[in-house]
């Protein structure tokens, strides 16, 4: 009876010993990481990167199969052209693929297979800020004309990249 049980206690510790070994090489690889600066949340679109630093790509992503943004669009199309005039970039993202979309003179058309990374939204349209890294800052839902109109107008306002 001894025997077992001095058995199981040596099997225990070499147990606790593996499992703090494991645990020592788990906590080297994250701090490997993050001393490399990799952050896994960070979704990059270098396609989409804007101009400059202190200028922002602004994007419209939209579908065909979505009634507000065919309302959306027609305003864009307007926004789109001050955007540019301001410097910034503006974009119009087909999510479903569609390029039946009139982007106005200057400004581009981009479907969602032509990215590097997807857009995982659930709602259209949005409105994207990707700054000049190509970093998304944000992915915000476009519920009218009016809201779309707002939004890009604070952008247009601001010295800077915004984010949300």
């Amino acid at each position: 009876m001894f025997t077992v049980l001095s058995a199981a206690v040596v099997t225990a510790w070499l147990a606790i010993a593996l499992l703090a070994l494991g645990y020592g090489g788990l906590v080297v690889q994250i701090r490997e990481l993050q001393s490399r600066g990799t952050h896994p949340s960070r979704t990059l679109y270098p396609e989409l990167a804007a101009p400059e630093r202190s200028l922002s790509t602004v994007a419209l992503a939209v579908t065909k199969t979505c009634p507000t943004c065919a309302e959306a669009f027609e305003e864009w199309r307007g926004v789109a052209r001050d955007l540019k005039g301001m410097g910034h970039r503006p974009v119009t993202i087909s999510l479903d693929g569609s390029t039946d979309w009139l982007v106005p003179e200057g400004t581009e058309l981009k479907t969602a297979d032509e990215l590097t990374s997807p857009f995982l939204l659930a709602y259209q349209p949005a409105l994207l800020i990707i700054d000049s890294n190509g970093e998304l800052l944000s992915a915000e839902p476009v519920g009218s004309a009016v809201a779309l109109r707002k939004r890009c107008y604070e952008v247009m306002n601001s010295n800077t990249v915004v984010s949300s």
